[in-house]
C-alpha cells in the first residue's frame, strides 16, 4: 500500500463458515470500499460505514483478520485500533473488514455467524478450535481423553441405526472363553463394546498379568476378568457377569485417544494428510461420535506413530538404512556423524544413478538451497540440484542436518566434493554468504560462486521498505533485474543508471553487492541464464507438503521420489524424435525465426558480421562458438545473429549447441536407475550393531539467534518458505509479537484437564522487548475501559492448556516473550477483580498457586506391608486359575526405610530351605511373597513343566519357524519359543534349521515341508497290508495304472494354462496384486509397496518376499509388476505347474503282469529262484495297523494330580 493509506472493502450481510482446516471464510452480503490512512479518526470511520447500509451507528461492530491468520476475529473500536489495523496490513494493497450488526440472522444461519475468538456464542460449531499443542510428543504416552457424544440418551436406538460402525461394535465381547492376541487388542474390545452398549467401564486389579474391568456405576454388577495365558501373550476371558442393571445405554459416548487412533489408521494408510476437521467430520458421520479438534489430534498422531514407527526410534535404524542404500545401490555415498553423546548430527547421500547422471549429461551447475523439516527435532533438509538438458530439476545430493549452521554447510561441501569426481568448473548459485563463499572456494578451488537473485531482490525490497512507494519499489526492482540479466556492461550501465536517477542510495547498494557474483555482464562462470538458487521450487514445495514423518522414512520418500522421477524421465525421453530436448527445441527454433530478418556480412574466415533491423552490428564467430550479444555464450544454443551466419555457410545450427542440450545426453542422465531399499524390519535388533543413535538436541531459539542461523543463506532473510511452520513473520525479524487480547469471557475445563475461553471480545496490540509491562497495561485498559489497578493478564505456555501464567512485571512480559519466540501471535487474558469476585469457581490460577486439579495431584507408593495384602486378595478372586499359571512379582519401591528393615527382619527367614512343610499352598505362597519382599528379588513359579496349551503353542511357534521364509521371521517366531523355554529354543536351534526352516533351505521344496503327504497311497496299503507280497505288488501296480489313466483322461479336459490346483493359487495372488503399487524403474528390479515394501527381480525370478522361490508360482507383488509392464504371469511359472507337464507326467501307461502264482510250462522246476521268507521275531503287543500320525496331531500327555509332572498320573506317582 502506499504510505499511510490502505484501500478497506467493507463487507456486511453475509455469513461466515468454518472450513476443515478450522480456518473461517465469509460469503455472501454486500460489499463498499473506502480507504483508510493514519490521519482517519474512529469515529470518522464508522460513521462512514453506518452511512453505507443505514445502519445505526452505535450497534454496529468493525472486526477483521490477522495477515495469515483466518480464524481470530479482530475487533476495531479505536484509534489505536486504526493505526494498529494500517501497520499490521502495511504490506498489503487492501484488507476486508466485516461489519457486524446485533441484528440476529435467520435461524438457518445460526450456527454459520462467528464472533471474535474469544465469543464462542455457536453452539455446534467453535470459531476457533483448539489447536495442536506445540509440544505434543506422540513417542510418549498419552492420557485418553474423552469427548461426550452431542446428542441425548433418548436417542440412542436411534443413533445405532444410523451409525452401522456402531452396531458391528455389539459383538467385540463374546462372553467366556474369548481370546485376545495381546493386552492392546482387548483393550480396544472392550472401548468399542462399551461405546456400542453405551456405558463406562473402570479397570480394577489390572496389571501385567490379568485384565480384570467392571461397569463404573456404583452396584452394577458387570464385570470380567481375562488372565493371561502362562508363558504367551495371549489373554482370555475367564469369568464373566454380563448383566447390567445400571441401564446400559443411558450414558454419553466416550472415545478414547487410543481408540480413534485404531479407527483412523487404515484411512490415514491411504490418505497420509488426513486432516483432523476431516477425520471428526468423518466420526460425526458413521460412529456417532463426537470429537473436539484435540482429541482428533492426539488421535491422528498416535496412529501415525503405529503407522510410520517412533520418530525416536527412527534415527537408532540410520546405521542399518545407511547399509542398506550402499548393500542395493553399490557406488553410492551413505554418510552418518553423531556427536559425542551419540545424538544424530548429520546425514549426507547421493545415489550412484544421480552422480553418474550429473557427471555424464547434465551441466557444470548446482543450486544449493535448504528447507526446513517438519518434525519436532526441527531437521533441516540441504540440497544440491542440478538440471538437465530440459531444464527439468535433478537432485544430485542431500543430507539432512540436527540444525543450519556454517559448520553444516562446510561438511556438506566436503561430502559433495568427496563424490564428485568431475574435472570441470562447478558454477554453485546459492545465498549470499560470507562464510559459504569462503567454503566454496577453499573446497572447489576452480568453482564460480553465484549469488540468488531471488534473495537479492528480497533483500533490496526490504532496504527500502517504507521509504518509497510500492510502485517506486516496483520499479527498481525492475531495473535490478535488468542489470541482471543484461549480457553486457553497457546494458548493465543502462539499467543502473536509470536506479541511480531514483535513488542514490539505491545505486550504492546495487554496486556494493558484488556485481560479478550475479550480473551476467560479469560473471565469469556458466550459469545458462538460471539465476536464482529455488529452481527446485516443486520439489521443495513437495517436501514442505510431507506430513511429519520419522527421519528413515523422510529419506525413503525422497529415494521413491527420484526414482519415479528417474523413470518418468526415461519413458518421456524414449518418446523423443528431435536431436534437442523439447525446450532447447522450442528456444532454437526462436532463434531460426529471428535469424531470417538479419543481413550477414560475408566474410572468407570464421567471423562475421551480422546487421540487424536497427543498424546494430553484431560479431559472431563461429570458430570459437561466440557473438557480442554473448547469448550464445550465456544460454549455451546459437543467437539468431550465430544462427543467421550458420545457415549463410550452410552449416547444421544443431552442430553449434551445447551437448548438454541434446536428447542423447539427457538419456544419458537418466540411464542409470536407483534400485529400491528392503524395508527396516523395526522388530529385528542387530545384535552386530554397536552404534545407538540419538535424536538431537534441540535449544530453544530466540527470535535473533533463529534470525541469525537463516542468514547463512540470505542475510536479510525474511520469508524462505512462506508454508512453513518455523519461518518467521517480517513483524518477527523486528523481534515483534502481536497480542491478541481477551476479556469478558470464562474459563472451562474441559475432559483432558485442558482449559478453554468462551465468550468475550478480542482486541490485538503489537510488542516486543522495549514495551514496558505498564505501558502494556494501560493500552489494556484503554480498550476494554478498565482500571489498570483493578486487572491481572495471563497466558498460557506452548502445549500447555491447563495452567495460567501471570504476568505482574516487565521480566514476566520478557519471559513470556521468549517462550513465545517462535510465534507470530500469543494470546493474553485480561482478568479484572470484579469478574473474578462474580466467578472465582471458573477462573483457575497462576502457576504460582498450584491449584489446578492436574498440577495438585501427589503420587503415593503403597506401604510394603500393602502388597502382601493386596496381593492376597487377588488370590482369593482368582482362585481357579489354572495351576500352570506363572506368579510374577515387581520389584517394590521401598518408601519407608525403617519399616522395611522391620519385615526384612521378620520375613527373612519365612523360607528356610529343603524340607520345609508347609499346612497348605496358600501358605506356602505366601511365605514366598515375603521371603522375595524382604530379600528384595522376583519371582517366578512355573508348577510342573508345560500345559498342554502351552506346548501347543510351542509347537505353533515352531511350524512358523519352519514355514517363516525370511530370517526375520524366522527370529521373531524362535524368540517367541524362548519366551515359553529357553531349552526348547536352544533344541531349535540345534536341531539344524539349515535343513527344515525355509529361512535356511537352500533347495527348491516348493513348500512341502512334510514326508508323509501321500494320504492316498497309505490307503491302498492299509487295503493289500494282510495279502501276501506278490497280491499286494500286483494292487499296488493296478491303483497305480488306474490312477494314471484317470489323470490322463482328467487333464484331457483341462483348457488352462497351469493345472486346476495351481491356476486357483495364481488367481488368489492376482486378486491380490490389485491392491498394491509398484514403483517402476527402467530396468528388471522394481519396488512393491502394500502392507510392506517387497522388491521384485524379474529377471532372476526373484522377490524378497521370498514367496515366488518357494512355491515356484509369481507371487502377488510379482503379479503386480507383470501387470504395470504389460507381461503375463504365465510365463513365470515353473514348468512343473503346466498342463503340458501334468500330461507328460501321465504320458506312459503301466501295462498289466500276467499271473504269476504258477510257473510257466515250458519252465522246469530246476531252473527256478527259491525265496524264503525274511527271518522275523514277533514284537510284544498288537500289530500296528495304522500308518504313523502326523505331528501335526498333538496328544494330550498325562499329569499327575499330585505332584503335577507329566507322563504319569496319581497311581503311578513315584513321589511319597
Amino acid at each position: 500500500m502506499a504510505i499511510g493509506k490502505l484501500i478497506v472493502v467493507c463487507l456486511s450481510g453475509g455469513k461466515f463458515t468454518t472450513n476443515a482446516d478450522g480456518t473461517l471464510s465469509y460469503s455472501g452480503g454486500d460489499a463498499h470500499a473506502t480507504s483508510l490512512t493514519l490521519d482517519t479518526k474512529f469515529d470518522d470511520f464508522k460513521s462512514e460505514i453506518a452511512d453505507m447500509w443505514k445502519y445505526d451507528l452505535h450497534s454496529l461492530t468493525i472486526r477483521y483478520f490477522l495477515p495469515n491468520n483466518k480464524r481470530t476475529l479482530i475487533t476495531i473500536s479505536s484509534d489505536k485500533d486504526i493505526r494498529r489495523f494500517l501497520e499490521f496490513h502495511e504490506d498489503s494493497a487492501s484488507a476486508d473488514v466485516y461489519v457486524i450488526t446485533p441484528t440476529p440472522p435467520p435461524p438457518s444461519d445460526a450456527t454459520s455467524m462467528p464472533c471474535s475468538r474469544s465469543s464462542h456464542t455457536m453452539p455446534n460449531e467453535p470459531v476457533s478450535p483448539v489447536d495442536a499443542p506445540s509440544g505434543f510428543v506422540p513417542d510418549e504416552p498419552a492420557s485418553p481423553v474423552d469427548a461426550p457424544l452431542d446428542s441425548h440418551p433418548d436417542a440412542e436406538d436411534t443413533m445405532q441405526h444410523n451409525t452401522p460402525g456402531i452396531s458391528s461394535w455389539m459383538n467385540c465381547i463374546t462372553g467366556i472363553g474369548q481370546t485376545f492376541n495381546t493386552r492392546r487388542e482387548l483393550h480396544d474390545a472392550l472401548d468399542k463394546f462399551s461405546l456400542a452398549h453405551g456405558f463406562l467401564y473402570t479397570l480394577k486389579n489390572s496389571d501385567g498379568r490379568r485384565f480384570c474391568a467392571r461397569c463404573k456405576a456404583d452396584g452394577c454388577p458387570w464385570f470380567f476378568i481375562a488372565p493371561k495365558l502362562s508363558t504367551t501373550k495371549l489373554f482370555r476371558i475367564k469369568k464373566m457377569n454380563d448383566t447390567h442393571t445400571c441401564g446400559v445405554g443411558s450414558k454419553r459416548r466416550h472415545a478414547s485417544r487410543k481408540l480413534v487412533a485404531s479407527i483412523v489408521k487404515e484411512k490415514l494408510r491411504d490418505t497420509p494428510t488426513y486432516k483432523p476437521q476431516e477425520m471428526i467430520d468423518d466420526i460425526r458421520r458413521d460412529l456417532g461420535i463426537e470429537l473436539n479438534y484435540a482429541q482428533a489430534y492426539g488421535g491422528i498422531a498416535a496412529a501415525l506413530e503405529e503407522l510410520q514407527g517412533s520418530h525416536r526410534k527412527a534415527y537408532n535404524q540410520l546405521p542399518l538404512l545407511c547399509e542398506k542404500i550402499l548393500e542395493t545401490n553399490p557406488g553410492s555415498a551413505a554418510v552418518l556423524n553423531t556427536k559425542e553423546d551419540s545424538s544424530f548430527h548429520r546425514i549426507f547421500v547421493a545415489f550412484r544413478a544421480s552422480l553418474h547422471g550429473f557427471q555424464n549429461g547434465c551441466r557444470p551447475l548446482l543450486f544449493l538451497d535448504c528447507v526446513p523439516l517438519k518434525s519436532k527435532y526441527r531437521e533441516e533438509l540441504f540440497t544440491a540440484a542440478a538440471l538437465d538438458g530440459n531444464d527439468g530439476i535433478f537432485l544430485v545430493a542431500f543430507a539432512i542436518v540436527d540444525v543450519l549452521s556454517d559448520d553444516n554447510w562446510h561438511w556438506f561441501l566436503e561430502q559433495l566434493k568427496t563424490v564428485l569426481s568431475t574435472s570441470l568448473e562447478i558454477t554453485f548459485v546459492a545465498g549470499m554468504n560470507k562464510e559459504l563463499s569462503e567454503s566454496l572456494g577453499s573446497i572447489f578451488p576452480n568453482c564460480f560462486h553465484g549469488y540468488c537473485l531471488h534473495q537479492l531482490t528480497e533483500s533490496l525490497k526490504n532496504k527500502f521498505k517504507g521509504s518509497f512507494t510500492q510502485e517506486v519499489v516496483r520499479v527498481l526492482i525492475s531495473e535490478f533485474h535488468g542489470a541482471t540479466h543484461a549480457p553486457t556492461a553497457e546494458g548493465f550501465k543502462k539499467c543502473i543508471e536509470t536506479i541511480k536517477n531514483i535513488s542514490h542510495e539505491a545505486y550504492e547498494w546495487v554496486l556494493q553487492n558484488e556485481p560479478e557474483h550475479w550480473a551476467n555482464a560479469f560473471f565469469k562462470g556458466l550459469r545458462y541464464n538460471h539465476l536464482k538458487s529455488s529452481v527446485a521450487e516443486s520439489f521443495y514445495e513437495w517436501v514442505s507438503d510431507l506430513p511429519a514423518m520419522p527421519i528413515t522414512q523422510v529419506i525413503e520418500t525422497t529415494r521413491r521420489k527420484m526414482m519415479e522421477f528417474i523413470y518418468t524421465c526415461k519413458m518421456d525421453s524414449d518418446r523423443w524424435s528431435s536431436r534437442l530436448t523439447p525446450k532447447a527445441e522450442e528456444n532454437l527454433q526462436r532463434s531460426l525465426v529471428n535469424s531470417r530478418s538479419l543481413e550477414v556480412i560475408f566474410s572468407p574466415g570464421s567471423i562475421f558480421k551480422v546487421r540487424d533491423n536497427l543498424g546494430i552490428i553484431n560479431i559472431v564467430s563461429l570458430d570459437n562458438w561466440d557473438c557480442s550479444c554473448r547469448e550464445w555464450q550465456i544460454n549455451g544454443l546459437p543467437c539468431s545473429h550465430a544462427a543467421a551466419a550458420i545457415e549463410l555457410v550452410g552449416k547444421n545450427v544443431y552442430d553449434y549447441c551445447y551437448r548438454y542440450f541434446t536428447t542423447e545426453a539427457f538419456r544419458v542422465t537418466y540411464s542409470e536407475s536407483i534400485n529400491p531399499i528392503p524395508a527396516l524390519d523395526v522388530s529385528i535388533q542387530r545384535e552386530s550393531s554397536s552404534v545407538h543413535v540419538h535424536p538431537p538436541c534441540i535449544p530453544r531459539l530466540n527470535s535473533s539467534s533463529l534470525l541469525r542461523s537463516r542468514q547463512l543463506l540470505n542475510s536479510f532473510s525474511l520469508l524462505w518458505h512462506e508454508h512453513d511452520e518455523l519461518c518467521l513473520y517480517t513483524a518477527m525479524a523486528a523481534k515483534k509479537i502481536i497480542a491478541i487480547c481477551q476479556s469478558g469471557g470464562d474459563f472451562v475445563t474441559n475432559k483432558d484437564g485442558s482449559l478453554s475461553y468462551n465468550g468475550g471480545e478480542a482486541y490485538a496490540i503489537d510488542i516486543d522487548h522495549q514495551t514496558r509491562l505498564s505501558d502494556f497495561k494501560s493500552e489494556i485498559a484503554e480498550m476494554f475501559n478498565f482500571s489498570s489497578d483493578n486487572m491481572s493478564i495471563k497466558y498460557f505456555l506452548p502445549g500447555n492448556k491447563k495452567t495460567l501464567i501471570t504476568i505482574s512485571k516487565d521480566k514476566d512480559l520478557q519471559r513470556m516473550l521468549n517462550f513465545l519466540s517462535d510465534s507470530a501471535t500469543v494470546d493474553v487474558f485480561i482478568i479484572s477483580e470484579e469478574a473474578a469476585a462474580r466467578n472465582v469457581s471458573n477462573l483457575p490460577a497462576s502457576r504460582s498457586s498450584r491449584t489446578t486439579v492436574s498440577e495438585a495431584a501427589v503420587p503415593m507408593v503403597a506401604p510394603v506391608g500393602a502388597a502382601v495384602e493386596m496381593t492376597n486378595a487377588i488370590d482369593q478372586v482368582d482362585m481357579d486359575i489354572p495351576d500352570d499359571f506363572p506368579l510374577d512379582c515387581t520389584p517394590i519401591s521401598i518408601v519407608d526405610e525403617k519399616n522395611h528393615h522391620r519385615a526384612a527382619q521378620q520375613w527373612e527367614n519365612t523360607i528356610t530351605g529343603v524340607d520345609q512343610r508347609f499346612s497348605s499352598f496358600s501358605e506356602f505362597r505366601e511365605a514366598l511373597h515375603k521371603y522375595s519382599i524382604a530379600h528384595g528379588f522376583a519371582y517366578r513359579d512355573l508348577k510342573g513343566q508345560f500345559s498342554h496349551e502351552a506346548r501347543r503353542f510351542m509347537i505353533n511357534d515352531f511350524y512358523a519357524a519352519a514355514h517363516a521364509p525370511k530370517l526375520e521371521g524366522f527370529q521373531r517366531s524362535a524368540e517367541n519359543i524362548k519366551g515359553i523355554s529357553p531349552e526348547a529354543y536352544n533344541w531349535v536351534i540345534q536341531s539344524e534349521p539349515e535343513h527344515w526352516a525355509n529361512a535356511f533351505f537352500g533347495g527348491a521344496r516348493y513348500n512341502h515341508m512334510t514326508s508323509n503327504f501321500g494320504q492316498p497311497f497309505y490307503s491302498w496299503v492299509s487295503e493289500a497290508h494282510e495279502l501276501p507280497i506278490t497280491q499286494m505288488i500286483d494292487v499296488l501296480r493296478g491303483k497305480m495304472m488306474e490312477s494314471i489313466y484317470k489323470h490322463r483322461v482328467d487333464s484331457n479336459q483341462w483348457m488352462t494354462r497351469l493345472t486346476p490346483c495351481n491356476e486357483e493359487k495364481l488367481q488368489k495372488e492376482t486378486e491380490m496384486a490389485r491392491s498394491l503399487q509398484v514403483l517402476l524403474t527402467h530396468g528388471s528390479i522394481f519396488e512393491v509397496r502394500g502392507e510392506s515394501i517387497d522388491i521384485v527381480d524379474i529377471d532372476h525370478w526373484d522377490c524378497s518376499c521370498k514367496g515366488w522361490q518357494l512355491t515356484g508360482l509369481p507371487c502377488c507383488h510379482a503379479i503386480a509388476v507383470f501387470e504395470c509392464i504389460g507381461r503375463s504371469p504365465y510365463d513365470y511359472c515353473s514348468r512343473y505347474f503346466t498342463t503340458e507337464s501334468f500330461r507328460l507326467t501321465y504320458a506312459e501307461s503301466i501295462h498289466p503282469v500276467p499271473n504269476v502264482d504258477k510257473p510257466a510250462q515250458d519252465e522246469s522246476p530246476e531252473a527256478a529262484v527259491t525265496v524264503t521268507p525274511p527271518p522275523t521275531k514277533r514284537p510284544p503287543g498288537r500289530p500296528k495297523m495304522k500308518q504313523a500320525e502326523s505331528v501335526d496331531i498333538i496328544k494330550r500327555q498325562l499329569q499327575c494330580s499330585k505332584c503335577k509332572g507329566l507322563g504319569h498320573n496319581k497311581k503311578t506317582c513315584k513321589e511319597l
